[in-house]
């Protein structure tokens, strides 16, 4: 099952009898996407509390304010604000090279406006409705609107040309590449684009005739090289630049590169692809295609990360009592410390120390992880047993969570001296390192589907890739509740954790 989904994201890149590239955004600045859509949900705001400004306070100027329903309003105000962000986008307002600049955005913020007022007063009109979709209500809305919006997006423009200014926009990239066109991509990226690309390197593929030599030598020195490096210098993004020669490994290419957690692009001078991708990035006469994107790229990323510090704070508060008395059970049991620290692999294979209380007897335990734990281990305490098979033990993590190494949904963090069949995880199932594109948890799929536990055999490791996998392709916050729920119920009637 793992190899058929890996054999499913090759498919992915491989090239195919397309007649035209499909279909995708075009931005030149990466991470001004995000900005775009907070501007929207800004812009939308301003327009929201503005409604209900002149909805409550219209009467000083227009006398009573016409009759409606609260749900009336709320349905007004969320019209409204659909209609001038389409408007807006319409007449360039989310354009990458207005949003950057204050001065070209306010006669376009008075054209986006009297277009969405005409809008929604004909649509106040078609439906007769008694509200602040009146013409003089609309009026006095647009004009409390106008300044507010003037305001708002001034101090974008301004917070985005220092940034820019400073390069604190541009992501960290490396090259992979050979050839003139290579050579000319960089020189363009280090030198008039440098506000969107920081290039930190670029690691070269030498094209000896024979592609088998390729394979054996050339192909595993560079990406030994180029993943530790990414790793090390938390790479963002990834450029393949190849001459048209070598365009058949670029599958091979990214195949390999999908255990790191970067976006990967590639560049051709002529700008003709044969493969479906995600985005382009134009840089004047330069055009990149996206192809990989992070799992939790952009917002789906922010969210993660808010669903974490909120519920794990919240947690945290509700089981403080508890956490006091198994520190003191811990300390009336056996001698040792309360808190047992481990080595384990973290997000993009980096290690990280995690948290968890001590079950073991301190003089006989293994914090390497070498030595996986079996069913009456002489080493674990009496209360230790109880903590294991409940899952208690695992609590302390809320810390490791609240300071961002873990996420309490993922795949679990194995420790850095594991061994399954007497060899690293990552000899054993080819897959393994795409787990750590995302943080570990404190909980995960694989947990909640009996996959609690030591992994003694690598049937059960290769079981335990497939479930991160899975659960890493098919992210979302409602997913993440599920598991958390459902960890409460399995951690008392699993018998796999001792």
């Amino acid at each position: 099952m793992v190899d058929s989904a890996r054999n499913d994201a090759f498919a992915a890149i491989t090239p195919r009898p397309l007649l035209s590239p499909v279909p995708g955004p075009q931005v030149s600045v990466p991470r001004l996407s995000m900005v775009r859509d907070a501007l929207k949900l800004a812009d939308g705001g301003v327009v929201v509390l503005l409604g209900y400004a002149t909805l409550f306070y219209g009467d000083l100027l227009l006398g009573p304010a016409p009759p409606s329903s609260v749900a009336g309003d709320a349905v007004v105000m969320i019209l409204a604000a659909i209609t001038v962000t389409w408007v807006f986008g319409q007449v360039g307002l989310y354009a990458e090279g207005t949003i950057t600049r204050a001065g070209p955005q306010v006669p376009r913020l008075a054209l986006g406006l009297a277009v969405a007022v005409l809008l929604l007063g004909l649509v106040g009109y078609l439906l007769q409705a008694p509200s602040v979709l009146a013409p003089s209500w609309l009026a006095v809305w647009v004009c409390g609107a106008l300044p507010a919006l003037v305001v708002v997006r001034g101090a974008v423009s301004l917070m985005l040309q220092d940034r820019l200014s400073r390069g604190a926009l541009a992501q960290r990239t490396v090259v992979l590449g050979v050839g003139d066109g290579c050579d000319r991509l960089v020189r363009d990226l280090k030198g008039s684009h440098a506000h969107a690309f920081h290039i930190l390197g670029v690691f070269n593929e030498s094209m000896p005739p024979r592609p088998s030599a390729i394979d054996d030598v050339q192909a595993h020195t560079c990406f030994e090289r180029l993943i530790h490096f990414v790793r090390d210098h938390r790479i963002e993004h990834i450029l393949i630049a190849l001459p048209p020669p070598a365009e058949g490994r670029i599958p091979a290419f990214v195949d390999k590169l999908r255990s790191l957690p970067v976006t990967i692009s590639l560049y051709r001078e002529n700008g003709a692809f044969q493969l479906p991708y995600l985005g382009v990035i134009q840089l004047g006469a330069v055009q990149l295609v996206t192809i990989v994107e992070p799992p939790l790229a952009n917002w789906r990323g922010v969210a993660k990360v808010c669903e974490d510090k909120l519920l794990a704070g919240l947690m945290l508060l509700f089981v403080a009592p508890l956490l006091g008395l198994i520190a003191l059970l811990i300390k009336m049991d056996s001698p040792g410390p309360v808190l047992f620290r481990q080595a384990r692999f973290g997000f993009n294979n980096r290690p990280i120390e995690v948290y968890k209380f001590r079950t073991m007897r301190d003089d006989m335990a293994d914090p390497s992880g070498a030595c996986q734990t079996t069913r009456d281990d002489p080493r674990i305490t009496r209360i230790g047993g109880f903590l294991r098979r409940t899952s208690l033990d695992e609590l302390p993590q809320l810390i490791n969570v609240l300071r961002g190494d873990m996420s309490l949904v993922g795949p679990r963090p194995q420790p850095v001296g594991m061994r399954v069949d007497g060899r690293p995880c990552e000899e054993v199932v080819e897959d393994f390192p795409r787990r750590h594109r995302v943080k570990p948890g404190i909980t995960g799929w694989a947990q909640i589907n009996g996959l609690r536990g030591s992994i003694k055999s690598v049937a059960r490791l290769e079981q335990r890739v497939e479930h991160d996998l899975s659960y890493i392709e098919n992210w979302s916050v409602a997913l993440d509740l599920k598991i958390i729920l459902m960890t409460a119920v399995t951690m008392l009637s699993d018998d796999q954790a001792y």
